[in-house]
């Protein structure tokens, strides 16, 4: 974690590790000059719990602080955290075992929820889990590909693309995640393990001008790098098919776009097919159930609208 004047929100963020269902971790705290109070803080808490180990540096930049920071880890894995951000309490638990069950991944992200200044949730940012899919969004200098302080990758790796690229002062983030995709697997869990929180001291907010050159800037480093028919290639791949060669996929489709009684007689349909009848079933009972739901819904609407044009005063 890396801290520039992180009060108000520092407590919270620092005590959302702390409270990890999984415990057996070093918490690298890089205070980066702070002048509000946090390093008092942060010295006082390192003094209550062992894991944490504190160090301070002038203020010369996140992307310095992280490299400090990486050089310092002694872990197998290391997790990346925000002084303004809520872990949720399995976030390492269920990322560690996956980067345990899965040898092949280098570099693995989560779902995260938006929340305001305040704590309070707005929405589900959305991840893809698929690597090809995240590369490619990466490539086009896609930040939604992966959010910083839920991803969580290993230390070797890590270290041996050179860490984090000092000339970048914002979308460090990206220029990293491109190469370390570059030598393993890339992915996020569906899991919301992380409150991201947005508010206008966030550096997301503070430093938002400098975004376009700084992708620009890391986007020429990867063409230069790996070449631009490699590039082209990772960017624009060979398009599949879009639509749905079955009933049940079709279904499927349909349901997610809340057209029920289409998904209902497509499921129907899929019945009839050897080897989808129990996800067929499965299905069409989802889709009268919601189908339902959906009428309750509409029908309280009606009567609130009309509750309300009779309460109404003329």
């Amino acid at each position: 974690m890396g801290v520039h004047n992180g009060l108000p929100y520092l407590p919270e963020a620092v005590e959302s590790i702390l409270r990890q269902t999984f415990s057996d971790f070093e918490f690298i705290i890089v205070d980066d000059g702070s002048t509000d109070g946090s390093g008092a803080w942060l010295e006082a808490k390192a003094k209550e719990d062992p894991r944490i180990r504190l160090t301070r540096q002038e203020n010369i930049g996140l992307t310095k602080a992280l490299n400090r920071g990486l050089a310092m880890a002694r872990g197998e894995f290391v997790a990346r955290m925000d002084a303004d951000d809520i872990a949720l309490p399995q976030r390492f638990e269920i990322q560690v075992q996956t980067l345990r069950d899965q040898p092949d991944l280098v570099l693995l992200g989560s779902e995260v929820e938006i929340t305001d200044e305040h704590g309070w949730p707005l929405i589900v940012r959305g991840h893809v889990a698929e690597h090809a899919e995240i590369r490619r969004r990466l490539l086009a200098g896609d930040g939604g590909a992966l959010t910083h302080p839920a991803v969580i990758f290993r230390a070797e790796a890590a270290r041996a693309i050179g860490g984090y690229d000092e000339r970048m002062t914002t979308t460090q983030d990206i220029d990293f995640f491109i190469r370390l995709s570059e030598v393993g697997r890339a992915s996020n869990v569906p899991h919301v393990l992380l409150r991201w929180r947005q508010h206008p001291e966030s550096s997301n907010h503070r430093r938002f001008g400098t975004w376009a050159d700084m992708r620009r800037y890391c986007i020429g480093q990867t063409i230069k790098r790996i070449g631009v028919e490699r590039y082209l290639e990772e960017l624009f791949p060979p398009m599949a098919l879009g639509y749905p060669r079955d009933n049940l996929s079709r279904a499927r489709w349909a349901a997610d776009q809340r057209r029920y009684r289409t998904a209902a007689a497509l499921y129907r349909q899929a019945l009839r097919t050897s080897g989808q009848r129990l996800s067929a079933a499965q299905g069409l009972c989802e889709a009268a159930l919601l189908e339902a739901n959906a009428r309750l819904w509409n029908g309280l609407k009606r009567f609130s609208s009309r509750l309300k044009a009779i309460l109404s005063p003329r």
